[in-house]
């Protein structure tokens, strides 16, 4: 789970939040979830970035129970911060990190919403193959004590291959063994385009957790989306005390005392 943010905004009312998922079926269920009308966020077209804007995320998020709660710019203190919707801003950052046997590519994006009692930051980290292709993909905030993840099927299908099927008590054969890592689920394999893109994320109402991803190859599920876009901004031009803390790895590099949680070596 990630810490939140205090905001400055509130509201006389504020709508109730379900169960958070409690299970590795729980994840998988909502990730069938199909959203009716939406907002469909896209990177503004003139944006400058270190990457591709194609690597950029599109999300859709069902429409909310309030006009301006949406993410928006950042300012302010951890203690005070201020949420301007009039600006919708996801914040990148870029590194590389030791995951396929040698340095890898890792895009991160997140993006901070002004109203509760949902989620106040929300993001999503994308480790990249060989190919360029985002191959891991981590959601950064859950309401759940549980962690979900996301790998490409390109990346289990490797893995089967290599180390044969699913563990016992496991879906896919990327998964390293239940007791290794009880904090993180894998909810499900994504397709990949001809081309390197970031993917759909379907944010929920009011809780703005993510409850799926997959490729923009695939056909999206959601009722006709009213379009918008957003500005990219650099993470590091946020105050340090402002940039949330990800979960950990389900790749911790090599020679932590954490164990992974993909079979991946």
């Amino acid at each position: 789970m990630v810490t939140m943010l205090a905001t400055t905004s509130c509201s006389p009312s504020r709508p109730a939040l379900g169960p958070a998922p409690a299970s590795a079926a729980e994840f998988r269920f909502r990730a069938q979830e199909r959203f009716g009308r939406v907002w469909f966020w896209k990177p503004h077209p003139q944006g400058s970035t270190p990457f591709d804007l194609y690597m950029a995320p599109l999300l859709y998020q069902e429409l909310p129970a309030y006009p301006d709660d949406h993410f928006g710019a950042v300012s302010g203190t951890r203690s005070a911060t201020k949420i301007d919707s009039s600006r919708p801003t996801l914040y990148y950052s870029v590194d590389a990190v030791q995951v396929f046997a040698k340095p890898t590519k890792r895009l991160s994006f997140v993006w901070f919403y002004p109203r509760g009692p949902g989620l106040a930051v929300q993001g999503l980290r994308m480790t990249l193959d060989e190919t360029g292709q985002p191959a891991i993909f981590e959601p950064l905030a859950s309401r759940s004590a549980l962690h979900p993840i996301y790998v490409s099927k390109t990346l289990e299908e490797a893995v089967a291959q290599a180390n044969g099927g699913p563990l016992p008590g496991r879906k896919f054969a990327i998964e390293a063994r239940a007791d290794l890592r009880p904090d993180i689920v894998l909810v499900n394999t994504i397709g990949q385009g001809p081309m390197p893109s970031g993917p759909y994320c379907y944010l929920r109402r009011s809780s703005h957790e993510i409850s799926n991803i997959h490729c923009r190859c695939d056909p999206s599920r959601t009722g006709k989306p009213a379009i918008r876009y957003y500005d990219l901004v650099p993470l590091a031009d946020l105050p340090p005390d402002l940039r949330p803390t990800w979960p950990t790895s389900p790749t911790p590099p090599q020679g932590s005392n954490i164990p992974p949680a993909l079979r991946l070596r």
